[in-house]
């Protein structure tokens, strides 16, 4: 699927769902995995231009930010926030 948005230059929709997927995967427990799926969602946003979506993953990271990371998340949590201050 990932290869038909691409090329069709679906970049909002391949943001949306990859920031989906990372929510599902952080529910689950799976933060790491959730982070690099966000990454990847600021990273459509960022091509694109899209405001909005970086709002988005901003209201994203903050939520999980409250519920709390494990220390050795924080530091790729703190990147990922860093990509979204360069983008804001």
């Amino acid at each position: 699927m990932i290869e038909l948005q691409e090329p069709t230059g679906d970049l909002i929709g391949l943001s949306r769902s990859l920031a989906a997927l990372a929510d599902l995967l952080h529910a689950r427990g799976r933060h790491a995995e959730a982070l690099d799926k966000l990454g990847a969602s600021i990273g459509c946003n960022l091509q694109k231009g899209s405001a909005l979506g970086i709002a988005h993953n901003r209201r994203t990271l903050d939520a999980w930010r409250v519920v709390g990371l494990e220390s050795t998340l924080r530091a790729r949590a703190a990147e990922v926030s860093q990509r979204l201050d360069d983008a804001e």
